[in-house]
Order: structure tokens, then C-alpha cells, then sequence
């Protein structure tokens, strides 16, 4: 199995391309851990120090004097404060991992809301108490994420007839 390179990140591997050729110790890895650096393959894991490029990609060699050196591991994410790299704060992290989480409820909350956008259409068969009932549940899943407190807790409004 050879590595296909990027600088030193291995990008990928095949087994009949013209480059280096991974260990076999190495092969368990996933490619991301993998740097190839003085012609030998190294576990990005047990570094403690990388150089970033501009894309923010880690490398375990400074191969352009424009990256930053930062110690960090592997798996630990960065953000470009101002043109610096530096490690994401635990505050940073639980942010962006609760507004993932909020995106997710957004998501949900917009496919329901498609999926009974026909019942406020003008010829929609419904009488005057299912439409009320409709406006009142989609005003519901409008209302989601002003409602509750974290996306663990949201209760979802019932559809009407269910």
C-alpha cells in the first residue's frame, strides 16, 4: 500500500501508485494520523507540536516559514484568532458543539414545517377547526427553539390527527 501525499499529510493510498509505501504497522491507521516526514511514516497522534498552514491543516514539520507552530495534539481543534492559530478553549468547544446541536433542531424543525406547508394553502381540504389546528402546531415548531432551554430538551408539538 503507497501513500499518496500532500506535503507530509498522507491524503490517501492505493496500491499501485508511485510513492512511499506504508509500513505495515502503520496500515491500521487512519490516514489523517499518518505524516510522512525524512522519509519515514510517523503517528500524528503522539506528537505534541504541529505547524499550520493557512487551511489550518496540522503538519509535523514546518515545510513553509509561513505556518505558525503551536503545541497541541492531533485531535485538539484550533481557531485562527486574528491571523493566529491557538487551541480551542473547553468555553469554545461546548459552544460550538451546543450550536451544532441547535442546528440539528433547526433542521428537524424545518422539515416538519415542509411537510405540512400544504395545509395552509388556500384550497387545502381542511375545515376551519383543522386549519386553526395546523396554524397552531406549525406556530408550535416556529416556536422550538425559543421554548426550551437545550436541544436535549425539546418536546415536539403533535401533528394535528396523529
Amino acid at each position: 500500500m503507497y501513500a499518496i501525499l500532500n506535503g507530509d499529510i498522507v491524503a490517501g493510498c492505493a496500491d499501485l501508485v508511485d510513492g512511499p509505501e506504508i509500513p505495515e504497522a502503520l496500515r491500521a491507521l487512519r490516514l489523517d494520523r499518518l505524516r510522512y516526514v525524512d522519509s519515514a511514516f510517523l503517528d500524528a497522534q503522539t506528537l505534541s507540536k504541529f505547524w499550520i498552514d493557512a487551511a489550518g491543516r496540522k503538519h509535523a514539520a514546518s515545510l513553509d516559514p509561513a505556518w505558525q507552530e503551536v503545541d497541541c495534539g492531533l485531535d485538539e481543534t484550533l481557531v485562527n484568532d486574528n491571523g493566529q492559530w491557538r487551541v480551542e478553549t473547553a468555553a469554545e468547544t461546548a459552544a460550538r458543539e451546543q450550536y451544532a446541536l441547535w442546528a440539528g433542531v433547526r433542521a428537524q424543525r424545518n422539515a416538519r414545517l415542509s411537510r405540512s406547508d400544504w395545509t395552509v394553502l388556500a384550497d387545502a381540504p381542511l375545515d376551519v377547526a383543522a386549519q386553526d389546528a395546523w396554524k397552531a402546531y406549525r406556530q408550535a415548531l416556529r416556536d422550538v427553539p425559543s421554548t426550551f432551554g437545550a436541544p436535549e430538551d425539546v418536546i415536539w408539538p403533535t401533528e394535528p390527527g396523529a
